[in-house]
């Protein structure tokens, strides 16, 4: 199908929803308001002229990849100021995400892509094939250094420490970030990442008395190397703990209900609250990890 024929039939598919959608759509994007919407919500031109109204009101676009959209319609999206958030589960050609990433970077935007492990079935069977073999860190390096923010996580795979340092001096080089949310214990390896100015996500897992000090060390090396170490909260914590890492630059997300406002937790929460997270910092939500 030619790409005209496409940009119609998608214009065609979604002519029909609601009116009042589009409306407040085009509302809120004229108010400046921070945007997140999926590529195949609206028709492209609606997409074209949200992100546009949004720019112009100094909000932020972030445009979600479904793989809906052509790399030409991307490029014209990211040139005119929306930020660009897909992964490699979307099967998008490596050197069409390093493109987007350098298209992003000239015009002040930014392409975020979240590295998933193990790898989608279609990324399986095509590293069976010798015409599209699956990414491999050389792949995530080159994309770094076109000014990708790369986002991987230990969830499904450990990772190297090395690694991950290389591929963070590689973002550095190309304007942008590496993120890596932590499961489990804090070791050497993640005061290593805090030194390469990683944003290091942990959960109340890792918070033990017996590594206070390698989190405080790592939460002042990130702040200095213009990374952090965000801690996520899902239950009351140990105060002292606490109280210290605050005091040594970390982030600390409370994400469960302070009932108790004579809790000697609440002013580390409220010092906590206006610390505010880059928006590069985390993958859309900044309460995931």
């Amino acid at each position: 199908m030619a790409e005209t024929d496409k940009n119609s039939a998608q214009e065609a598919e979604t002519s029909d929803r609601e009116p009042s959608a589009q409306f407040a759509f085009l509302e809120a994007a004229s108010q400046g308001q921070e945007m997140t919407v999926r590529d195949d919500q609206f028709a492209f031109s609606l997409l074209r002229d949200g992100v546009r109204k949004t720019v112009q009101n100094r909000g932020r676009f972030r445009l979600v990849d479904s793989g809906t959209l052509e790399q030409p319609q991307l490029e014209w999206l990211l040139e005119a100021g929306a930020d660009f958030y897909t992964s490699n589960n979307i099967s998008r050609d490596m050197r069409e995400r390093e493109a987007l990433a350098l298209t992003a970077r000239r015009n002040r935007s930014r392409l975020a892509c979240f590295i998933h492990f193990p790898e989608s079935r279609e990324q399986q069977e095509g590293a069976e094939s010798e015409d599209s073999p699956a990414p491999g860190l050389t792949d995530y390096q080159n994309l770094a250094l076109a000014g990708a923010f790369l986002y991987f996580s230990s969830q499904d795979r450990e990772w190297d420490p090395a690694e991950l340092v290389r591929l963070a001096e590689g973002c550095r080089k190309g304007g942008a970030r590496l993120v890596y949310y932590h499961q489990g214990e804090f070791s050497e390896g993640g005061f290593s990442l805090a030194e390469a100015g990683v944003w290091i996500h942990i959960t109340q897992a890792a918070l033990k008395k017996e590594s206070l000090f390698i989190l405080a060390d790592s939460a002042s090396a990130a702040n200095r190397r213009g990374g952090g170490l965000v801690i996520h909260l899902q239950a009351k914590p140990d105060f002292l703990l606490l109280e210290d890492l605050l005091r040594s630059g970390a982030y600390i997300r409370f994400e469960y209900a302070q009932i108790d406002c004579r809790s000697p937790l609440k002013p580390i929460e409220q010092a906590a609250a206006k610390r505010k997270l880059p928006p590069y910092s985390y993958f859309l939500n900044p309460d995931f990890v």
